[in-house]
């Protein structure tokens, strides 16, 4: 179990943490329940800037792995998005890429 987080990981949850608690309230979750597609595509734009999209993929090769340890490193976006229940494609997305 990785107990302490290097500076980038550390900065990638903090930074991930605050997007998702200014972008996604839990009034915007409600009001999406209904929604088929299920989240706001700006929104989720602006996360695959952030790099949510492709976390398994190292950096070399046009990634957005924040460590040597990319699991890890999506396993702590992971948290930040069922803390604050927020909607996307998080899961499916690095697995397919």
């Amino acid at each position: 179990m990785l107990l302490e987080l290097s500076p980038d990981q550390d900065l990638f949850q903090r930074t991930t943490a605050k997007f998702l608690g200014d972008r996604v309230p839990v009034e915007t979750v409600r009001s999406l329940r209904d929604d088929p597609v299920g989240f706001e595509e700006r929104y989720w734009r602006q996360g695959v800037e952030l790099g949510w999209t492709s976390l398994l993929v190292p950096e070399d090769d046009g990634g957005a792995a924040i460590s040597d340890h990319g699991l890890i490193d999506l396993t702590l976006i992971a948290h930040e998005f069922g803390r604050h229940a927020a909607p996307g494609p998080l899961g499916a997305t690095n697995v397919g890429a």
